[in-house]
């Protein structure tokens, strides 16, 4: 897979296990930062993020978002694009894009590999027709981030911004901001129900 347009020198960050990364020339030091990450969160993301970390995942570190968008990685797959980077389940792959801010490049490369275990656990990876079909797929990513990072103060803000604006129904909501409404159909469940009532769903 030709993995940029740009001409860059690529490097291989020696020392992960179960998982491999690379990066561009120049970009060593967000590069650390992401296999400090790795390395620490490897151990208990299972209990962290109620899904096992992903067998032998390959991240490529991008520059900008600009240039993320010129990986064939997830060409010819509804998986390509998500809030959070482009995701492909074949070969387990994430291509994570980095502008200047570590803290958001590490949020969304906990995004990313929960939903990728989440697509190897619940079967829907490498199936582009399913992916099509599953109109589910709001809940994963939505539950993704929640997993990830929690209900933040923001998620509360935006969710009411969204009703203040208009009288909204579910499809409305949906095609306004799908990662937030299922962020916060998976926070309703948690509440509602069980603290782990989305890990069940995860494997059910």
């Amino acid at each position: 897979n030709r993995i940029q347009y740009h001409k860059r020198s690529w490097k291989e960050y020696a020392g992960g296990q179960g998982f491999t990364l690379f990066y561009p020339e120049g970009y060593r030091q967000p590069a650390a930062a992401l296999h400090t990450y790795l390395l620490s969160a490897k151990k208990d993301f299972p209990d962290n993020f109620y899904v096992p970390f992903p067998d032998e995942v390959h991240i490529f570190l991008y520059p900008s978002l600009l240039e993320s968008d010129e990986s064939n990685i997830g060409i010819g797959t509804d998986e390509r694009r998500t809030d959070f980077s482009i995701i492909s389940s074949n070969n387990n792959r994430i291509v994570l894009p980095y502008d200047g801010n570590a803290a958001a490049m590490i949020s969304r490369l906990k995004k990313s590999l929960v939903l990728l275990s989440i697509n190897n656990l619940t079967g829907r990876n490498n199936l582009k027709s399913k992916f099509i079909e599953d109109r589910d797929d709001w809940f994963w990513r939505g539950s993704a981030g929640l997993v990830a990072d929690g209900w933040e103060s923001g998620d509360e803000d935006r969710l009411e911004q969204m009703f203040l604006a208009d009288s909204l129904d579910w499809e409305q909501m949906l095609a306004s901001d799908s990662i937030l409404t299922g962020k916060s159909f998976a926070y309703f469940l948690k509440q509602r129900y069980r603290y782990d009532v989305i890990r069940q769903l995860y494997y059910f």
